[in-house]
């Protein structure tokens, strides 16, 4: 996302320009600073922090205030650093700069097919600052909105002289004033969009306030417009979710389709889950790999010859949605949530898989503890917002001060992909320990599983196993009669939703949150 930022521009004659100048913007406190060049003639040519870092000045370090401004400046070169937005007679009026974003749009869209009934949740939608998407929401999305906009930030004023009409029938309020907004928009329901980062333990307060970020917004909004009509013939709709989740474990890149899917039903189109754009994912296994058919079976049930009788395909924003996302989905349409990790949408390869290993190493399930410790990165990068796991060590106390009469188990099945706790378990336990015979990791401190797939040497075909013997120790897990945990996360809450009632007795540490 390109957003507006406050920096300084630094006029000086061409002739007086130093290197000791051009050195001292690239000092710290200077990012968002500009030098303006003036030459003999008049012209004058912008230089910022990483012109100088990357050596390409040239006079391309601007953009012109209009309409598409931020469409210009989406393809200017200088974009990483700061680049000055000039009125039509060259005066600066503004600063942009790329900032990373989880949401890339797409400006060859069907704009036609933008979605705003999530704004008719709120009396009220508040845009915080002026950026690439605030600005696109401005220009797009309110011309039959029937509540009020909010424009909150010193940089409206001006910029809105050069952002075209705005929206056609709706009230706009433009305003720095926090008191002065706070009393125009007394006793409304307000939606206020800004900079609000992802946290799992807090985004459901933050959603119950109305409290979003663009990305979270635009994901929703610009949902349906990668869209083409097939055949006049078919009432059919289709609706591709292809996301790049490279980063994500399997249950949790998996629940995150679960209500996109109900939410898709519920508008009338079948869903398809075809996940390629995943670069980076430890379980892929090359270019174009779809992770979920390596897997899975369609939630839709439809199959490839089903594929010729469609008359509308829809393809999906390339960021996932997220759990604000969801939660707004949820509230739009009334919708439920799929059950994805249904061992009936297992495919036959990995039903097969799971069944060699349960015939080889859990013949008594009523007499097996089940024990998952979460390690690796998910220790040693510490996120934000979720469970403190327990040590290894805690985890081996915790199991030998079971009460025996209670927890009557004869051997324990460990799942975790540390390569040290399972080496403590056995030491701890010796024969009795089972386990698959998966890849494991011995993570450093804050470098997560994908960064260790880039140092490691990987064959063909390590993606698709990674992923099943992963699946496969969790519907393990969820048969042993007895269940340890050492705390939560996504693999836990997917044995329990297996197991039902298959548990007599389970633990799960909890220690806080990160």
């Amino acid at each position: 996302m390109i957003e507006l930022v406050d920096g300084a521009i630094y006029s000086i004659e061409e002739e007086n320009l130093s290197q000791e100048m051009l050195e001292e913007l690239c000092a710290s406190g200077h990012e968002n600073d500009v030098i303006c060049v003036i030459g003999e003639d008049g012209n004058k040519i912008y230089i910022n922090a990483e012109d100088i870092k990357k050596e390409r000045i040239d006079e391309r370090c601007y953009a012109v205030a209009g309409e598409n401004v931020f469409l210009q400046l989406r393809s200017n070169p200088h974009i990483d650093g700061a680049v000055p937005i000039l009125d039509p007679e060259g005066n600066p009026i503004a600063m942009a700069k790329y900032c990373i974003s989880s949401y890339r749009h797409n400006y060859d869209c069907d704009i036609q097919r933008i979605d705003t009934s999530v704004f008719d949740l709120y009396e009220c939608v508040c845009l915080c600052g002026v950026n690439e998407f605030s600005v696109l929401l401005y220009q797009q999305c309110f011309h039959n909105y029937k509540g009020k906009i909010a424009l909150f930030g010193k940089d409206w004023k001006a910029m809105l002289p050069y952002l075209g009409k705005g929206p056609k029938n709706t009230d706009v309020f433009v305003t720095t004033d926090g008191p002065e907004w706070e009393q125009e928009l007394k006793n409304k329901k307000i939606m206020s969009l800004g900079a609000f980062t992802s946290n799992v333990a807090e985004y459901l307060k933050r959603c119950k306030m109305g409290l979003f970020s663009y990305d979270e917004i635009m994901t929703l909004v610009y949902y349906f417009t990668q869209h083409q009509i097939v055949s006049e013939n078919s009432n059919r709709k289709v609706f591709v979710i292809d996301v790049c989740c490279g980063g994500l474990g399997l249950v949790a890149m998996v629940n995150g389709f679960e209500i996109p899917c109900a939410y898709l039903a519920a508008k009338g189109y079948i869903p398809i889950i075809n996940i390629v754009s995943a670069v980076g994912s430890i379980y892929s296994d090359g270019p174009g790999d779809d992770i979920w058919c390596k897997f899975f079976r369609q939630p839709s049930g439809i199959c490839r010859d089903d594929l010729k009788d469609v008359g509308d395909v829809t393809i999906s924003p390339l960021t996932p949605v997220s759990n604000p996302g969801r939660w707004l989905m949820q509230q739009m349409t009334g919708c439920g949530a799929m059950n994805l990790l249904n061992p009936e949408l297992f495919n036959d390869r990995l039903l097969e898989h799971i069944d060699g290993y349960r015939k080889r190493i859990l013949q008594e399930p009523e007499k097996t503890l089940g024990v998952l410790i979460r390690g690796t990165d998910y220790v040693a990068v510490q996120p934000k917002g979720h469970s403190v796991q327990a040590t290894p060590e805690q985890v081996i106390e915790k199991i030998k001060e079971l009460p025996k009469e209670e927890w009557n188990f004869e051997n324990i099945f460990v799942a975790t992909e540390d390569a040290e706790a399972l080496r403590k378990m056995q030491s701890a336990f010796g024969d009795k320990v089972k386990y698959v015979d998966q890849k494991r990791f011995v993570s450093q401190k804050g470098e997560y599983l994908s960064e260790q797939r880039e140092k490691d040497t990987w064959k063909p075909g390590e993606g698709w196993k990674y992923g099943a013997d992963y699946l496969c120790a969790m519907v393990l897990l969820s048969e042993c009669r007895f269940f340890l945990a050492s705390g939560r996360c996504s693999g836990v809450g997917l044995v329990e939703k297996l197991a039902e009632d298959r548990h007599s007795q389970s633990y799960v540490f909890d220690l806080g949150v990160y």
